[in-house]
């Protein structure tokens, strides 16, 4: 007979939780579940929890010592004080005390919504919402009336594994509309049509790897590459698709693209995609298939040698005017054969680089104003989507303040700003230029209007 899971001993958890004096997220943390696994095993085992004064001794700083975090997953959040008190690990008394010392007021007897939690009973609705759907347990919540604590318990009753970050990454970025979701798509265009994940890719425009992660996530079985290698080199009956140099006309010089000059021939956009890719033909981004700004004065090499090689303009710059994102624009540049240099340049009697004219703008407005602030500084570092970093452009006392002049669909400046604004809740993020999640936003001709924020 198996042994039972650590979580289910109650020897095991006194021990852990009283000798050795762990925390229960670090004793879920070693038996491989959630915190609210191991809290809802100590009550139903019986095992006492730390008082106030005990965790003190012990020396675990808690969450619930911060006023801003207790209001929040009070007041913004909506967790009940038991529900809280089980995050922080302490008694429900130690959680009133604090909110009777922090002046955190409490809901009026009745005012508060208590949800739909019948419905959570339902556990095929449940997974439904979250596995098939792709809905998040904050937008289950929401949807219920309820917080988060009883969607997780619910989902931990009845086995529902939580996605993993890129996993929900992945569901976030994926539109409700696309194939990529359609389970009976994916498997016809893969098994019965013998696309790739590169032409599923690039109907859907995504990556290969995410198609083949959506594949994986249908049970569709993922091809051997060599056999998929196969498939991709079987011979079109299009003896246009052979022509490299009528193939480079239409979609280089002509500004075709791919769905149009299939229509023309007959086949499928995949296919004129792989036969570009054969020839050798660099296809065109997603943005600059889509046309986002204005990309024709990029065609020409005149115009980008005006630009970029006397006047010596960077690529955020040209970005900028053009509303472009600065990768399409040194991409531009390198098709027509001049060579990138760096993207910063430093202005006269400025002590630092920066990146663009309009950078330099809000630079030289900071110092007029009188404000101290820092550029890129590494001592602000911003984490997103798995360990990537960014520097914020302008950092003073109470604001972040970043110059954006075009957001790409496929990016992530929005994951950056909304990273920034939880990971330094302490100061106020404000945008100038394009629309992003923030605090204060300032169309970059408004610029001027940052003095009432110094004011």
């Amino acid at each position: 007979m198996r042994d039972k899971p650590l979580y289910k001993q109650k020897e095991w958890l006194e021990t852990q939780y009283w000798d050795e004096a762990l925390t229960q997220k670090e004793m879920a943390e070693i038996a491989g579940v959630t915190k609210s696994t191991i809290s809802n095993y100590m009550r139903r085992l019986g095992i006492e929890r730390r008082s106030a004064a005990e965790s003190r001794h012990y020396g675990k700083s808690k969450p619930h010592d911060d006023a801003e975090w207790l209001t929040r997953m009070y007041h913004s959040e909506g967790y009940t004080i038991t529900e809280i008190a089980e995050m922080a690990d302490v008694t429900q008394g130690t959680i009133h005390n604090r909110m009777v010392e922090f002046s955190i007021p409490r809901h009026e007897r009745g005012k508060r919504v208590s949800g739909d939690r019948e419905q959570l009973q339902d556990e095929n609705w449940l997974r439904q919402r979250y596995i098939n759907d792709g809905m998040s347990v904050g937008q289950i919540a929401e949807e219920l009336g309820l917080s988060k604590s009883p969607v997780r318990r619910f989902m931990e009753d009845y086995g529902i594994e939580y996605r993993d970050t890129s996993e929900a990454n992945r569901w976030r970025k994926t539109p409700k509309e696309s194939k990529l979701r359609d389970q009976k798509w994916m498997r016809k265009q893969y098994e019965d049509e013998y696309w790739s994940t590169v032409d599923i890719a690039d109907a859907t425009d995504t990556t290969p790897q995410t198609a083949q992660r959506w594949l994986e996530h249908h049970g569709i079985p993922i091809r051997p590459f060599k056999q998929s290698t196969s498939l991709a080199k079987m011979e079109s009956p299009v003896p246009e698709l052979y022509d490299r140099e009528y193939l480079r006309e239409e979609y280089v010089e002509k500004g075709k693209n791919t769905p149009e000059i299939g229509a023309n021939l007959g086949v499928d956009s995949s296919v004129v995609q792989r036969w570009l890719r054969n020839h050798g033909i660099e296809l065109r981004t997603s943005a600059e298939s889509l046309a986002e700004g204005n990309l024709t004065p990029l065609t020409d090499s005149d115009w980008v040698k005006q630009e970029y090689v006397v006047r010596e303009r960077t690529i955020y710059d040209i970005g900028y005017q053009l509303e472009v994102a600065p990768t399409t624009v040194s991409r531009y540049v390198e098709r027509h054969g001049f060579e990138t240099r760096g993207n910063y340049y430093t202005p006269q009697n400025f002590e630092h680089p920066v990146r663009s004219e309009w950078e330099h703008e809000i630079a030289r407005l900071l110092i007029q104003y009188g404000v101290n602030y820092e550029y890129e500084s590494e001592k602000f570092v911003v984490k997103y989507n798995d360990g990537e970093r960014y520097l914020p452009d302008f950092v003073t006392d109470n604001f972040i303040i970043e110059v954006k002049g075009h957001v790409r669909k496929d990016g992530n400046e929005v994951q950056k700003a909304e990273a920034a604004m939880e990971q330094y809740p302490e100061k106020e993020y404000v945008v100038v230029g394009a629309q992003l999640p923030c605090d204060h936003h300032f169309h970059f001709d408004d610029r001027h209007g940052l003095r009432r924020l110094f004011e």
